[in-house]
Protein backbone atom coordinates (compact mmCIF):
# COMPACT_ATOMS: atom_id res chain seq x y z
CA UNK A 1 0.00 0.00 0.00
CA UNK A 2 1.42 3.38 -0.99
CA UNK A 3 1.76 6.10 1.60
CA UNK A 4 0.96 9.64 0.58
CA UNK A 5 3.98 11.91 0.14
CA UNK A 6 2.13 14.34 2.39
CA UNK A 7 2.40 11.93 5.30
CA UNK A 8 4.85 13.25 7.84
CA UNK A 9 4.90 13.91 11.57
CA UNK A 10 1.89 16.21 11.26
CA UNK A 11 -0.27 13.48 9.78
CA UNK A 12 -1.62 10.23 11.06
CA UNK A 13 -2.65 7.45 8.75
CA UNK A 14 -5.10 4.66 9.28
CA UNK A 15 -6.32 1.97 6.97
CA UNK A 16 -9.84 0.91 6.24
CA UNK A 17 -10.53 -1.48 3.38
CA UNK A 18 -6.90 -1.01 2.21
CA UNK A 19 -7.36 2.74 1.75
CA UNK A 20 -4.92 5.06 3.51
CA UNK A 21 -6.58 8.04 5.11
CA UNK A 22 -4.57 10.94 6.42
CA UNK A 23 -5.80 13.35 9.01
CA UNK A 24 -4.07 16.59 9.86
CA UNK A 25 -3.18 17.06 13.50
CA UNK A 26 -4.25 20.52 14.48
CA UNK A 27 -4.11 22.75 17.51
CA UNK A 28 -7.42 24.46 18.20
CA UNK A 29 -7.69 27.61 20.29
CA UNK A 30 -10.86 28.50 22.17
CA UNK A 31 -11.59 31.80 23.85
CA UNK A 32 -14.00 32.53 26.66
CA UNK A 33 -16.43 33.91 24.05
CA UNK A 34 -16.23 30.62 22.09
CA UNK A 35 -17.16 28.65 25.22
CA UNK A 36 -19.98 31.08 26.03
CA UNK A 37 -21.40 30.80 22.50
CA UNK A 38 -21.15 27.01 22.65
CA UNK A 39 -23.04 26.90 25.94
CA UNK A 40 -25.83 29.06 24.52
CA UNK A 41 -26.09 26.87 21.40
CA UNK A 42 -26.24 23.70 23.51
CA UNK A 43 -29.00 25.11 25.68
CA UNK A 44 -30.91 26.36 22.64
CA UNK A 45 -30.69 23.01 20.87
CA UNK A 46 -31.64 21.20 24.06
CA UNK A 47 -34.86 23.20 24.32
CA UNK A 48 -35.90 22.56 20.71
CA UNK A 49 -39.44 21.11 20.74
CA UNK A 50 -38.61 18.75 17.90
CA UNK A 51 -35.59 17.35 19.72
CA UNK A 52 -37.39 17.15 23.06
CA UNK A 53 -40.15 15.10 21.44
CA UNK A 54 -37.94 12.85 19.33
CA UNK A 55 -35.01 12.35 21.71
CA UNK A 56 -35.70 13.60 25.22
CA UNK A 57 -32.49 12.12 26.69
CA UNK A 58 -30.32 13.89 24.12
CA UNK A 59 -32.19 17.15 24.72
CA UNK A 60 -31.60 16.81 28.47
CA UNK A 61 -27.89 16.08 27.90
CA UNK A 62 -27.47 19.13 25.66
CA UNK A 63 -29.20 21.41 28.17
CA UNK A 64 -27.15 20.01 31.05
CA UNK A 65 -23.86 20.43 29.15
CA UNK A 66 -24.76 24.02 28.30
CA UNK A 67 -25.75 24.79 31.88
CA UNK A 68 -22.49 23.30 33.20
CA UNK A 69 -20.50 25.50 30.82
CA UNK A 70 -22.47 28.56 31.95
CA UNK A 71 -21.72 27.63 35.56
CA UNK A 72 -18.01 27.28 34.77
CA UNK A 73 -18.01 30.67 33.05
CA UNK A 74 -19.75 32.40 35.96
CA UNK A 75 -17.47 30.78 38.55
CA UNK A 76 -14.39 32.23 36.95
CA UNK A 77 -13.17 30.49 33.84
CA UNK A 78 -9.84 32.12 32.98
CA UNK A 79 -10.00 34.84 30.36
CA UNK A 80 -7.00 33.36 28.59
CA UNK A 81 -7.46 31.04 25.64
CA UNK A 82 -7.57 27.25 25.79
CA UNK A 83 -5.28 25.37 23.39
CA UNK A 84 -6.15 21.77 22.56
CA UNK A 85 -3.97 19.60 20.33
CA UNK A 86 -5.25 16.52 18.57
CA UNK A 87 -3.68 13.25 19.67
Amino acid sequence: MAVSPLADSKFCSSTSCDIAVECLKMKRTYTRLDVENLSLRLISRGTSKLLVESSPQLATDLRMAGEILVWVLTKGMPISTIDIEDD
